[in-house]
């Protein structure tokens, strides 16, 4: 392949363009075939077309002979060249590994890349979960040359079988290490490896390295770890291991004297210690923080104490600790900064409001500027006044407003990036208060400030600031009814960034609130589409609503507000739209809801109860919906069931949506800190509807989380029993219930649940889905395959077990067919992906694929556009555009186009030829 002088080379996105459908792979692999053999540089263009071919069309047997080719061609070659080739060869090797389910396959592919390591390039080796994979007996002798082979760094992706494995081979084989394994260090089992390591190796260095971070007390590496990955980054993971099992262990001193040496503000010691928490050593946590802050108030490990020391139910002791340390006269000016905001959380931790406030306002009073300092008087102020509006007084409401506008108005204020999440705050409030004008001030304030000359709006991660003060102030007309002044700023504006409103469905109030000390109150925040789709509506221009409109649900076809819109636009007339958004997905339960909705105000109340019992059966939880419309469905039934003259269930379905409600009001509590107020919620959400296993299992989380296990177990046991009759085919946890099987305590009551459920109701697909779900998080993964196999064989449309099985796949062997089908199901139940997305990088059947790939896609709509003009706006984009070209710089990404070839190309193997395709190109020129 020769390119001109001045040609754009192609790239792989080119070449998959090219890719004729698969009716013709076959005349593609006969036309490569036939082509004159290449010889130099061109060869390796050659191997990669005939070995896309292969690939292809499934020729195994082709595939072979251009892998020995690519072998040959490395040892013929000059060294520069050779590289490439091998380079190759590993990728080649490496996927078919991954893509087999062949044992032995799997083994040779790893001793090969084992002999590939020299003494002149040292190697990370991640090993996958061989024991499961291949056997004890074959890990076991994999496992032994390869912990004592030279500058080979074993890592595991997480903790499991094979990686307790190595750790007892390395202690046996101590003597034989040629390094220091410090990946093996992954568990907290691992203490006794981590001392004699160091001891085998005194040269290695302690001093600490930042990791990326990690998950939970399985503590799995990163995907990609950096170049660099060196014996300071590798030991800084198996110190915190270290650590952690000398916590486990109850010896306090040691873990003191290590906890010395590390940095706590880490993100991996931070998600480690909630790890630990979940995992059941709240105690010894408790006592490891209490004795290493007595000794030493200045280190970073104040954050987790004070949740630790609430969860394990000592808030008074762990007050009593940072008190004395704001006492002693050693600790600097900085350091006490720092722990007076530290008092303050763990003021509200004791529950102790009234005495958190008082911290509070000696914080917004302090300078802001001294060292230790995090939040500013504006955040503070913010704060203050939401607690007075969660907590109902006035006068902690009018104190932090003015606090925090006052704080606006400085000049620190204008120089800080906190200054428009302050304004969205304070205005939030204000228009809970039923003070829109003031509100508007403010929000008019922070738009001069972000339109000023000279203020850069470049839009950011966090989007523009210009942008997210005009939405909110967009918000704020639409809640006053100001629908005109919608539709002015809109098109009056030059700041919305876009020509055109179809650019901004991704665009919402309060998006940039990013600081976790700020709760959102509201409902479920709305796309600025839908702003302007009501105000259009209000002011009789309903051809243009109903263009948004239309957009906005086949954008969001889980949006309560845009299935309003639609019947206030088309009244029963919506059915035929109903009716065609659900058969676009039959996931998605709300056209389901409305529908009925319409049937009942048409007096067709057997139909529309069909349909509401149709949705609850898709989710019963409805856990994906925003506050203030979880659960409609319910509110739905009990309206049907009533006028049906069934005023008894009625009325159980009304106490089924009341305890929601009062769980999401629990819930913002919680996020504030209040957990025993936030508990007691909870509780009293119970009373009206025992039989929610959400309620259940947050109430036992939370619980847990104060150190009350005893209690939280009754409400673990009732949230398991409650589960396979609250989960449809798609299950969507709501706040807090996603963690119901982590730690040791609540999967051994979810054990004795589930397999009694499984011999008592051995056709519930659901029982077999939960239990399934339960041996993953044990990393029980065979078992977990097999229970997953048992659900969708009960139920082939189950589409979240078909999820499930794809991520036990990466854990174990799976043949071909098994993997193919699952990709095959998921695309089949769900072709627009929003419930799920299929790994078409590990299906084998690419003619399949495509096929599969090509029926999804034939359901996907019309990309919108051309919804609304934003003249103003667009008329300063182009004139932008025009001035400076070369900072043409957006932040919204183009949504990944899904299509056949482009799954194709997905396939490692495919990946790889067209790579040999291109490089061997750009050799060739």
């Amino acid at each position: 392949m020769n390119y001109s002088a001045g040609s754009q080379p192609i790239d792989f996105n080119d070449l998959l363009g090219a890719l004729p459908p698969p009716p013709m792979w076959n005349d593609l692999a006969k036309a490569i075939a036939a082509r004159p053999a290449a010889k130099g540089e061109g060869e390796l263009h050659e191997i990669g077309l005939r070995f896309l071919a292969a690939t292809l069309t499934g020729d195994k047997d082709a595939q072979s002979r251009e892998i020995a080719r690519l072998s040959a061609k490395a040892k013929e070659v000059s060294a520069r060249e050779a590289y490439v080739y091998r380079n190759f060869l590993e990728s080649v090797s490496q996927t078919l590994m991954v893509m087999s389910d062949n044992p032995d396959a799997v083994l040779k592919a790893l001793e090969h890349r084992l002999a590939s390591v020299t003494a002149q390039h040292e190697r990370q080796f991640e090993i996958p979960n061989l024991v499961a994979q291949v056997g004890p007996a074959k890990a076991e002798a994999f496992l032994r040359k390869a912990l004592v082979a030279p500058n080979v760094f074993l890592t595991f992706r997480q903790p499991n079988e094979t990686s307790q494995l190595a750790q007892k081979l390395a202690l046996e084989l101590l003597g034989q290490l040629k390094q220091p394994q410090w990946g093996l260090i992954n568990s907290l089992s691992a203490v006794e490896l981590y001392e004699a390591m160091e001891k085998q190796f005194p040269a290695a260095t302690n001093q600490a390295a930042v990791l990326p971070g990690i998950s939970d007390v399985d503590l799995k590496l990163p995907d990609e770890m950096p170049d660099n990955f060196n014996d300071n980054y590798k030991k800084q993971g198996a110190q915190i291991y270290y650590l952690l099992g000398l916590i486990s262990k109850e010896r306090s001193t040691d873990a003191v004297a290590v906890a010395k040496k590390l940095d706590g503000r880490n993100y991996l010691f931070t998600e480690a210690f909630k790890a630990m928490q979940r995992a059941g050593f709240m105690d010894a946590l408790d006592d490891f923080f209490n004795e290493l802050l007595t000794q030493n108030p200045a280190l970073p490990f104040w954050e987790q104490y004070v949740e630790t020391a609430a969860q394990a139910g000592t808030t008074k002791r762990m007050l009593a600790t940072v008190n004395a340390a704001l006492a002693s006269p050693d600790l600097g000016a900085g350091k006490k900064n720092a722990l007076h905001q530290i008092l303050f959380k763990a003021l509200l931790a004791d529950d102790s409001v009234d005495e958190a406030v008082v911290e509070l306002r000696n914080l917004m009073t302090a300078d802001e500027t001294a060292a230790g300092r995090d939040l500013n008087a504006g955040q503070l102020g913010a704060l203050l006044a939401r607690f007075g509006v969660l907590l109902e007084k006035p006068e902690w409401t009018e104190e932090g407003l003015k606090a925090a506008r006052q704080w606006l108005a400085t000049a620190a204020a204008k120089n800080s990036g906190e200054s428009e999440n302050v304004s969205g705050t304070i205005a939030e409030v204000l228009v809970d208060l039923k003070r829109g004008p003031e509100a508007e001030s403010v929000l008019m304030d922070a738009l001069a400030a972000a339109t000023a000359p000279g203020k850069s709006d470049r839009n950011s991660w966090y989007g523009s600031p210009s942008v997210s003060a005009l939405t909110e102030l967009a918000a704020l007309y639409h809640r006053a009814g100001r629908h005109a002044d919608v539709l002015q700023l809109l098109e009056k504006s030059a700041d919305w960034g876009t020509g055109d409103v179809s650019e901004l469905f991704n665009t919402t109030p309060g998006e940039n609130r990013i600081s976790l000390m700020f709760l959102h109150t509201g409902t479920s925040p709305l796309p600025l589409p839908y702003l302007a789709a009501k105000a259009l509506l209000a002011e009789g221009k309903t051809a243009a609503a109903q263009k948004i409109t239309d957009a906005l649900l086949d954008k969001f076809p889980g949006l309560d507000r845009g299935y309003e819109l639609l019947l206030e636009l088309k009244g029963t007339n919506a059915i035929a739209r109903l009716d065609e958004l659900f058969a676009r997905d039959q996931f998605e339960e709300r056209p389901l809801i409305w529908k009925a909705h319409l049937l009942r105000e048409q007096n067709q109340l057997e139909a529309a109860e069909k349909l509401l019992r149709q949705a609850i059966s898709i989710d019963p939880s409805d856990g994906e919906e925003g506050r203030g419309d979880r659960m409609r469905v319910y509110a739905e039934l009990a309206a049907v069931r009533e006028a049906r003259g069934d005023q008894k269930e009625a009325d159980f379905f009304r106490e089924v949506v009341a305890a929601i409600r009062l769980s999401e009001t629990a819930d913002q509590f919680y996020a504030v800190g209040l957990l025993k107020r936030a508990v007691a919620m909870y509780a009293e959400g119970l009373t009206h509807f025992s039989d929610a296993y959400c309620i259940q299992s947050r109430m036992a989380i939370q619980l847990s989380a104060l150190g009350q296990n005893a209690e939280a177990e009754e409400h673990y046991r009732r949230a398991y029993e409650l589960m396979p009759d609250s989960f449809g085919r798609v299950e969507s946890h709501c706040f807090g219930c996603e963690k119901a099987f982590e730690g040791e305590r609540p999967q051994n009551i979810a054990e004795k649940v589930f397999t009694k459920m499984a011999a008592e109701r051995p056709d519930k697909p659901q029982v077999h889905y939960l239990l399934g779900y339960l041996r993953e998080e044990q990393e029980r993964y065979n078992e977990a395959r097999t229970n997953y196999f048992t659900a969708v064989r009960l139920d082939p449309d189950y589409l979240n077990a078909w999820v499930k099985i794809q991520q036990v796949s990466q854990q174990i062997l799976m043949p071909p067919k098994e993997r193919d089908a699952i990709a095959f199901n998921i695309l089949r139940l769900d072709p627009l992906q929003r419930h799920a997305q299929p790994d078409c990088s590990r299906v084998s059947d690419l003619p399949g694929l495509w096929n599969a790939v090509a029926a999804a896609v034939a359901h996907q709509p019309m990309v919108s556009t051309n919804l609304l003009a934003l003249p103003a706006s667009k008329l300063a984009l182009e004139k932008k555009q025009a001035e400076q070209p070369e900072n043409n710089f957006r932040s919204s990404y183009a949504e990944r186009e899904f299509s056949p070839a482009g799954a194709v190309g997905q396939n490692p193997l495919v990946l790889v030829a067209g790579q040999m395709i291109l490089n061997g190109g750009q050799m060739e020129e």
